[in-house]
């Protein structure tokens, strides 16, 4: 299954994103690297993500309709984990 993951560099959906790879899910995870927490921060909770060949990490925001539409038409993505900051 290929599964779209937002906010992927965050504290949650990196251990969704390492979850669901050691699953054998395909994941294309986008973060927008929003200053509420250090950009390090985030790079330390995707080090091993970067590692695996089963994911891919975009930067960007869920808002630019464009780019979203690119991963979308890119991908055969068959579900969306939406993960959002209050």
């Amino acid at each position: 299954m290929e599964i779209l993951v937002t906010g992927a560099a965050g504290f949650i959906g990196s251990h969704i994103c390492e979850h669901l790879t050691e699953r054998g899910h395909k994941i294309h995870g986008i973060d927008n690297f929003d200053i509420f927490y250090s950009r390090k921060y985030k790079e330390f909770n995707i080090s091993k993500l970067r590692k695996s060949s089963q994911i891919n990490l975009y930067e960007a925001d869920i808002r630019n309709k464009s780019k979203l539409s690119d991963i979308f038409y890119k991908n055969n993505i068959d579900l969306v984990i939406h993960l959002r900051q209050r």
